[in-house]
């Protein structure tokens, strides 16, 4: 039997921060059957199987339509490869058939695609051969209901070798930037470069052609391009000192212009290769991912990343992606999606030399790794270059070169959509019952375990909106499913209910691993506000456990930390005491530690210190630890032993028939009591 090519494999699987709630999870309304909730990859579908090779895929969603558009190389013959395409809907699924793009009886290859939603169509682009050592760069329109608009038209039409190109769509100004390789040089010093050129909507040239990085030594090739406020290009690059490639970066503004030097985004020895990117709108960066050969003298072929802000300062250092284990990884391909605020990356695996796989891994926005990569098909035949989009679903389609039938038709293109199953429920503040307050920016967590009464590992953290509501991805290898909520600074959970799970406690609800024979939705948690805390007690003067000279004026403090003493922590709050030598001090939620702390008045020396639920560490510092429900807040006292001339104002206070006190002004000891004749 095959094993899974993660060290740590068989542990728990990966999870997903989810932010905003996906309107096709929403509960239904009354009277509507329940949504149905899809396991995370569904089984593979099948794109096109058309005679021969079908390959150089790229792909594009258009949210207008709810679709997903595929292109690809299409081999009609040896000599004669056309552009092709397909529609496919949100729910992975084909619609319509195949259709040309472009079909002149010529060479074309090496499609690209973006979606232009103010238009509601697609630009493709191509590689187009015009003969055997000038190759050039066309592209055509077509309607996101799969109709050509106009004829394809030429980009890059020098009589150099122009190829590998990508384009991206600028929403800021409604147009596209498409970019290339220019082949420069012949004899010795042949090498590439990267242009570029924008277009309007309507597919007309804007400006002239773009020189984004052409050393005159360096070899510069596959590109790839991502928008985000600026254009970032991203290549290989190989220095014919280094003889090595690396990735490099270069900014270019909206009208084309370079914005700053190149960027470099990945140095190391050996060499990185096919670089592919994805912009986060919600940190305003990119994420930039390669085909690693640093490890191993250069032997291993790992998936690495970095983070590069919209700026061009790197964000944080290189960094793995998939890397354990001595099988080659390769052709990754990232896409973000901005409903569950995380990175897909997607890439081909090397499980043996004639089979390989496609896996994924996802990672969070701030590029922190979720979970273990996962299988997303693992035929024993070739399965390779994988491509995928994003939809705004919290889903993506992943789509691949498949050889399962390659010794009959050649290579076809499968897909499968990934899409998480939803725990999901709401958060409420007042009885249990009572849904007209929604409490917004609770957490709420998915745990994994394999035992009931454990609550597992976290695979999963969201926050709820605006209208309490929740939602948690949920795989199908976890015996339980523990929901967590996480009370809110100043409240405290008062009850749960569910449909199809079981209420554990006031916030903890657990599904058993048979989710598809139970309802995920309507899980709820109420919370009630709880006043504040008050820390209080009296400080006096005179021995220990004598409490009949109070204090008045004496400055108490309560500060917070997260260490327990001699951490002083950080003031939260100060205070004096009152005629009785009486104290309070509300404490907020935010520390693991509460230290009293009572300041000597002058002339006054501290002796000791009584607490009955916290503890005292030294006499004039009394320690809490969290959580303070349940505990006895009042009755923190300290005793203060005053110099002689303090003890000669509390003698003649002994002969006056006011109660006595003793006032402190400034910090002096002032006797306020009336000597009565």
């Amino acid at each position: 039997m095959r094993q899974p090519i993660v060290a740590n494999a068989g542990t728990l699987p990966d999870p997903i921060v989810l932010q905003a709630a996906a309107r096709e999870l929403r509960p239904p309304q009354a009277g509507q059957p329940a949504p149905f909730l899809r396991p995370m990859a569904q089984a593979a579908t099948a794109i096109t199987t058309r005679a021969n090779d079908q390959i150089h895929t790229a792909i594009a969603y258009s949210l207008e339509a709810g679709e997903y558009m595929v292109v690809w190389e299409d081999e009609y013959t040896s000599t004669d490869h056309d552009i092709y395409a397909r529609r496919v809907g949100s729910d992975g699924t084909p619609v319509g058939s195949e259709f040309g793009i472009a079909t002149s009886g010529i060479f074309q290859s090496n499609p690209a695609v973006a979606y232009n939603p103010a238009a509601e169509e697609y630009l493709v682009v191509w590689q187009h051969e015009y003969s055997a050592d000038d190759h050039d760069i066309y592209a055509r329109r077509v309607g996101s209901n799969g109709t050509p608009v106009g004829s394809e038209f030429g980009i890059a039409t020098r009589t150099n070798f122009e190829s590998n190109p990508d384009v991206i769509y600028n929403p800021s100004v409604n147009e596209y930037l498409i970019i290339w390789e220019h082949h420069e040089g012949s004899g010795e010093f042949p090498h590439n470069d990267i242009y570029g050129q924008r277009l309007d909507a309507s597919g007309a040239p804007l400006g002239s052609t773009i020189a984004i990085a052409n050393g005159p030594l360096d070899d510069e090739s596959v590109p790839a391009v991502g928008h985000g406020g600026v254009y970032l290009v991203v290549w290989q690059n190989q220095h014919p000192e280094k003889g090595e490639y690396d990735i490099y970066g270069q900014r270019l503004g909206n009208d084309g212009s370079l914005m700053g030097s190149k960027i470099n985004i990945s140095t190391w020895q050996y060499d990185q290769l096919k670089p592919r990117l994805a912009f986060n709108i919600t940190v305003n960066e990119f994420l930039v991912v390669w085909e690693d050969h640093h490890l191993g003298l250069g032997n291993d072929w790992d998936i690495y990343g970095q983070r590069v802000n919209a700026d061009g300062t790197l964000d944080g250092g290189n960094f793995g992606i998939s890397w354990e284990g001595g099988n080659h990884r390769e052709n990754p391909d990232v896409a973000y999606n901005q409903a569950s605020d995380e990175y897909m990356v997607v890439w081909e695996y090397e499980y043996a030399s004639d089979d390989h796989d496609v896996y994924r891994r996802r990672l969070m926005g701030d590029g922190t790794l979720l979970g273990d990569e996962t299988k997303v098909s693992g035929q024993s035949s070739h399965e390779g270059q994988p491509v995928l989009a994003a939809d705004d679903d919290w889903s993506y389609l992943v789509v691949w070169e498949d050889g399962r039938d390659a010794g009959t038709q050649g290579l076809d293109l499968y897909a499968a959509r990934l899409h998480p199953s939803i725990l999901s429920g709401y958060v409420y503040a007042g009885n249990v019952g009572d849904e007209t307050t929604p409490l917004r920016n609770v957490t709420v967590e998915l745990y994994c375990s394999d035992n009931p009464g454990d609550l597992g590992g976290l695979i999963a953290s969201t926050v709820t909106d605006s209208e309490g509501w929740y939602g948690l991805p949920v795989y199908d290898t976890c015996e339980f499913y523990n929901i967590l909520e996480t009370d809110p600074p100043g409240y405290t959970s008062v009850g749960a209910t569910s449909i199809g799970g079981t209420v554990i406690t006031n916030n903890r609800i657990q599904y058993g691993h048979l989710l598809e024979a139970g309802t995920l939705t309507d899980n709820k948690f109420w919370d009630q506000a709880t006043e504040t805390p008050v820390l209080s007690g009296y400080v006096f003067a005179g021995d220990v456990g004598d409490e009949s000279h109070p204090l008045e004026g004496v400055t108490v403090s309560v500060y917070g930390a997260n260490n327990p003493h001699p951490d002083p922590g950080t003031l939260i709050v100060s205070t004096t005491t009152n005629s009785e030598g009486w104290y309070g001090l509300e404490v907020p939620d935010g520390y693991e530690y509460y230290h009293i702390r009572e300041t000597d008045p002058s002339g006054y020396t501290s002796i000791g210190a009584t607490t009955v639920s916290g503890t005292v560490r030294t006499s004039n510092w009394i320690e809490y630890v969290i959580p303070l429900e349940g505990k006895t807040l009042t009755g923190n006292k300290f005793w203060d032993r005053s110099d002689p001339q303090v003890e000669a104002l509390r003698q003649l206070e002994a002969n006056s028939q006011r109660p006595p006190y003793i006032h402190f002004d400034g910090g002096i000891p002032r006797f306020v009591a009336v000597q009565v004749p």
